[in-house]
């Protein structure tokens, strides 16, 4: 059931994917339809019956120490009225002011500036960043343009850099993505992002927290190098971009 879905809005979705139970289970395959058809899906029919339903935000905490209710993968699905809600309208608000000054694209701009500090690398229409701004630790942010598919690559690989190289296995993700994808005839003016941002919660099994007052109250208080984390993407990203997987569902 949805019991345990966050309720802060009046409608909220959720994605459980049927065969899979372990989230380091996940394959890219279902990984990616968990985003383009089923939540893709559920924001549509929701948009359908509510049209000012027209900004999606996806919610992902894996493992308890992350916040997660129960073990298997499942994620939050809110659809914001007019805007996206929170913290995502707030990147977007200021996406638009700073567009607004004609100085060019936020984002690209944002990119540029970790690509050339050796902190991100583009992937076709996308491109994954560690955030000089990070909330968490090994933290990334993955950032699309036009294809939801080369979004959806990309953040896949933060799961397996996370696996396979950090030893990450609680964290959470907080994403966007475009009102487009869910109705192709209602392009909003301004605002459309697609946004993933992704933090470690620690050691699983830890007792202590990893937020005190001074995160809560004061500053982001990082203590792993950024050029690790991003080392670690690049091995991964290495190690899997001429795989079948991306050759099958990215290209075609």
């Amino acid at each position: 059931t949805a019991e345990n879905a966050f309720r802060l809005f009046d409608y909220a979705g959720m994605v459980i994917p049927g065969a899979v139970h372990n989230w380091m289970d996940l394959d890219y395959e279902t990984f990616q339809k968990m985003f383009t058809y089923s939540a893709v899906l559920w924001f549509g029919n929701l948009h359908e019956r509510h049209p000012d339903r027209t900004h999606p935000v996806l919610l992902w905490d894996i493992m308890g120490k992350a916040g997660a209710s129960q073990i298997h993968p499942h994620m939050q699905l809110i659809l914001g009225r007019g805007r996206y809600p929170g913290k995502m309208g707030g990147l977007a608000a200021a996406r638009t002011r700073y567009n607004a000054l004609g100085n060019g694209d936020y984002f690209q701009e944002l990119i540029d500036i970790h690509v050339s500090l050796g902190l991100g690398l583009r992937y076709r229409s996308a491109a994954v960043i560690v955030p000089l701004d990070a909330t968490k630790d090994h933290e990334f942010m993955v950032i699309g343009t036009t294809d939801l598919l080369d979004w959806t690559w990309l953040m896949w690989l933060v799961h397996r850099t996370y696996i396979e190289e950090l030893g990450v296995y609680c964290f959470s993700q907080g994403m966007a993505i475009p009102s487009r994808d869910i109705y192709e005839d209602r392009m909003r003016a301004g605002g459309q992002m697609m946004i993933g941002r992704t933090g470690s919660r620690g050691n699983c099994l830890a007792a202590y927290n990893d937020v005190s007052s001074l995160e809560l109250y004061t500053i982001n208080s990082i203590a792993t190098d950024y050029y690790q984390t991003i080392g670690a993407y690049r091995r991964i990203f290495e190690r899997y971009k001429n795989s079948h997987l991306a050759l099958r569902d990215i290209g075609k």
